[in-house]
Parts: structure tokens; sequence; C-alpha cells
């Protein structure tokens, strides 16, 4: 068994459902070892292209190779027994470490003995990173310095998993893809590292058909394009539309991307998509329907259910044309919006809606690890906060028990 760390992101447990989908979609056989903090432990049958998998994954920082497993008062002795940690003779290295805060002592252990080691070995080692004090060298930090080699140490309880990275997220490249497009609406549009996860929580792969009913200038489909994935967007706007096809050529462009891939961009009402989308012609849907107005503050009870009233009649009537395009044993991820407002905090029924569109939730965990649903991106300044949900067309309708056949 080939056992990995993959280091999440902002929403560790989102990263994580995005992770399992992404194996489960390529029938890649898993199991997780430990999820901890933001990371997990995953062992495969068979080793996986690291570069190839952290190049579509949205939420994942890292993914490193486990060297070894052991009792902090046996970490110095076991790391020891490593014969070589690096090939070369001159190298920059750091240490990132995650799971339990605050405890310095470990830390400042891998990094006298790392320190010790590669001077016996006569290599010219050159340390960067933050001091014990301040301990985890961030990603930011890490891509920066342009490390050759960084160690991991995830801390759960009295044991140690350490590794070394193996392939790390292109950040560069992600932010170039937000920022240097030429059509930009920073306020209302979904971030591309978002736009990632819910792909892959579709299931879409490359050379596949993903829709984006709600395509907005484009950031879903400029993700799932740069990915080989066929792609349709609609949206009611027309000049919205408009941005899309323009931030899209200039993808094809930077990318050296097949414009072929790009099937259709139309402006059009999705709650009528059956006149614009052919039926079953649609593999996956990725989209962020509209959330609602844009609030400044906290609404008062009223407004908001009338924002939830108003969204739940918009998302149940477009996901009735959204099944009838997509086909059987497709799915579906959507954001839905949680509205704070001044006496709580309420969401639309997805469940009731998704039970109302022939479509049933289901939840990319299930059989790895206990987890509610929906997932939740959540930011404190927000005023509406995102749900994650997913759904499915089955096979076959729902047995009389109520149980999904396949």
């Amino acid at each position: 068994m080939e056992k990995y760390i993959f280091v999440f992101a902002w929403n560790p447990l989102l990263s994580l459902a995005e992770a399992v989908s992404y194996f489960r979609t390529r029938n890649i056989k898993f199991k997780l070892e430990e999820y901890i903090s933001n990371t997990a432990i995953f062992s495969f049958e068979k080793s996986i292209n690291q570069s190839e998998v952290i190049s579509w994954l949205g939420g994942t920082l890292k993914i490193g190779e486990l060297i070894l497993t052991a009792k902090q008062a046996d970490l110095v002795e076991e790391l020891d027994k490593i014969t070589a940690y690096s090939d070369a003779d001159k190298f920059k290295y750091g240490i990132s470490m995650f799971g339990a805060h605050g405890d310095v002592a470990v830390f400042e252990l891998l990094r006298q003995f790392f320190k010790k080691r590669f001077k016996e070995e006569r290599t010219k080692a050159q340390y960067k990173g933050f001091s014990a004090a301040r301990k985890k060298l961030q990603h930011a930090l890490a891509e920066q310095q342009k490390l050759d080699l960084e160690f991991l140490a995830v801390l759960d309880g009295e044991d140690v998993h350490f590794g070394k990275v193996l392939a790390a997220s292109e950040l560069d490249e992600r932010r170039k893809r937000d920022k240097k497009r030429p059509v930009q609406r920073p306020s209302l549009s979904i971030s591309p590292r978002l736009s990632e996860i819910l792909i892959n929580l579709s299931g879409a792969q490359k050379g596949q058909h993903l829709l984006d009913p709600f395509c907005g200038i484009g950031t879903i489909l400029s993700e799932a394009l740069v990915k080989r994935i066929n792609i349709t967007g609609v949206d009611i706007d027309r000049n919205v539309v408009s941005g899309a096809k323009g931030n899209l050529k200039w993808l094809v462009k930077q990318y050296n991307l097949s414009p072929k891939l790009i099937k259709q961009l139309v402006q059009g009402d999705t709650k009528q998509l059956g006149k614009l989308v052919a039926e079953n012609s649609i593999d996956a849907v990725a989209t962020e329907p509209d959330l609602g107005p844009v609030l400044r503050k906290l609404p008062m009870i009223r407004e908001a259910q009338r924002t939830i009233s108003y969204v739940e009649d918009l998302y149940l009537k477009t996901l009735k044309e959204v099944k009838k395009a997509l086909r059987c044993g497709g799915k579906i991820a959507i954001t839905a919006p949680r509205i704070k407002a001044q006496g709580g905090k309420l969401s639309i029924d997805m469940k009731k809606i998704a039970r109302r569109a022939g479509l049933v939730v289901v939840h990319p965990l299930e059989g790895v690890l206990e987890a509610k649903m929906p997932f939740v991106d959540a930011r404190r300044r927000h005023k509406v906060e995102r749900e994650i949900w997913i759904l499915e067309k089955l096979l076959q309708p729902r047995t009389s028990s109520g149980n999904k056949t396949r």
C-alpha cells in the first residue's frame, strides 16, 4: 500500500470530499487512514500520479509521501534510520507542521535533527522557514522560496506522521486565471478554487460535457476548460454572457486550448433550459445560481424569508430543467444561500427541492467519514454563506423502500 499526506486549504472537510469524489470518479481504490485538522492520510493499492492529482484538486495545497509514523519520544531514532533524504549536494529545505498547534518542541526537534544530519553529510543544505515560535511554513512562503525539499509533520496526539512534499498546487496559475482575465466581477463571482471543487464534486472528467446554467463571467467554465472538459454555459444576462465569451477566448489563447471544447455559451432563461440544451446531453453540472441580493447589513427576518422564497422557486424550476439535460447517473454540484438575518440563519430546503425535481441528495463522504451535509463555505464578514450540495439523477427510480437502485 502506498500512503500519502494531503494538506488541505481553507475548508478541510469540503476539500476532503473533493478528493474522495476525484478518486471514486476514476475508480482509484483508496482508504482514508487519518483525518487530522487540515490534513488527511490516504493509502492506495497503487502509487498515484501526484502532479496530475493536484492539478485537478482545488482544495488541496500539497501532496506528500508518508515516510514514517512514530511516537514523539521515538521520532529522532526513527528518522535516523532513513538512509537519505536528498540526493542533491546543494538544496533549500523547509519544515511544515500540521495537527496539534502549539507543540513547538516537535518542530524544534525536527529543525535541529536536520541541521545536524545535513552537516554530518557535508551537504550545502540551506534551511528556509519561520522560527520555532511560528512553526508552520506557509504554502505561499514555500512557493516564494522555491524550496527543493519540504518536509511535512502531522501531529496526532503522541504520534507524528512524517513525510516530504511531492507535489504542490500552482497558486500563481490560479491567480493568473482569476486576476488577469479581461472581464472582472469580483463582488459576484465564485472563486477559481471553489469552482474546481464543484467540478470534482460533480464527477466531471476530461472529455466529458459539463453544464453551468448560471455561468456568469465563466469562472467555473474556465476551470473546466483548463481540464479539457467540454463546456456549455447559460446565463440570463446578455452582457454577462458577452463577458464570459471574452474570458474564455483569452483563456484559450493563454493555455493553447481547443476552442472546440466550448460547445455552447448562450443567453437564456435556465427555467426554460430545455429550449437551449438537448435532453441527456450533459455528463455533469457545476454551478452557483443566484444567491439573492448582495447584503451590506443583516436583513430583518421577513426580508430574508422573501429572498429564500424567491431562491427556492428559482432552484426548483431550474433543477427540473437541468434534470432533463443531465444523463442518468450524472451529478449536480450546486451552491445555495444560507442567509444571516437578525434573529438567525435561513436556508432553502434543498432536500425537498431535490425530491420535487426528481433528484436525490448524495453524500460524497458516505462510507468514508461521518459528516453532516451540506458543506458550508463561510466567511465571517459575509452576510450570505454558501451551502454546497451534491444531487444525482438516478439510473432508476426509487424502490418502494426509498433506497437508491443502481
